[in-house]
């Protein structure tokens, strides 16, 4: 069951010229090397948003969150985000990753969310995610209804079962831009805005109020 009203998001990044979190966690995102497990600190760009500024991922930096979203105590959760592609982008990357259940990927001009082992939801399509345009995606993982559901601007919600038994535990880290901490699918020619994570499975109510610009959805 979700609220009339969500709670505070776990995590909030407006990308509005920094990486600061006003989310409830106060995690602080931190720009590093692909590859470098972290360890090697970099530079993220901005560029024009959907909202102000927005996250510009040149395949130079990846962003981690050092937070731990494990599938038992956040088998309810949701993810929203805007993404911005260039003309000429055809490649794979993740919008966030964490080893585990919390993965969604773009893949040419597909939207993937992981809903198992070998289970994904998927919007497909040239027009899924249109080259130079704003478009919104979410992802709502909810453990209490075994359902995974994947929401692509104003389209049919995509659904399907979820089985978070079949995947292995979380890292010690959320990523973006990247699967992990590895150099493998990173983002490059991608812009990220209004990242937001919810420890709660949001409604389709919620979800198109937060498309809408509804700070309290």
């Amino acid at each position: 069951m979700t609220s009339a009203h969500a709670a505070d998001p776990v995590i909030h990044l407006d990308f509005d010229g920094s990486l600061a979190n006003s989310g409830s966690n106060g995690v602080q995102a931190e720009a590093v090397a692909p590859g470098s497990r972290g360890e090697t600190p970099a530079d993220i760009g901005y560029a024009e948003g959907r909202f102000g500024q927005a996250a510009a991922f040149d395949g130079e930096a990846v962003l981690r969150l050092p937070i731990q979203l494990d599938k038992e105590k956040y088998g309810q959760s949701t993810f929203t985000g805007w993404i911005y592609t260039d003309e000429d982008w055809d490649a794979e990357a993740p919008m966030i990753g964490n080893g585990s259940h919390l993965w969604i990927n773009i893949w040419g001009r597909d939207v993937q969310m992981r809903c198992g082992k070998h289970c994904l939801v998927r919007h497909s399509g040239l027009a899924s995610v249109p080259p130079e345009r704003w478009v919104f995606i979410a992802g709502v993982w909810n453990t209490a209804e075994n359902t995974a559901t994947l929401y692509l601007d104003q389209r049919v919600a995509r659904s399907n079962e979820l089985d978070v038994t079949s995947l292995p535990q979380a890292s010690e880290d959320l990523w973006l831009g990247v699967r992990d901490g590895s150099n493998m699918s990173v983002a490059k020619g991608m812009r990220f805005d209004d990242f937001r994570f919810y420890d709660q499975a949001l409604s389709a109510s919620q979800i198109a109020a937060i498309r809408a610009g509804e700070t309290n959805p």
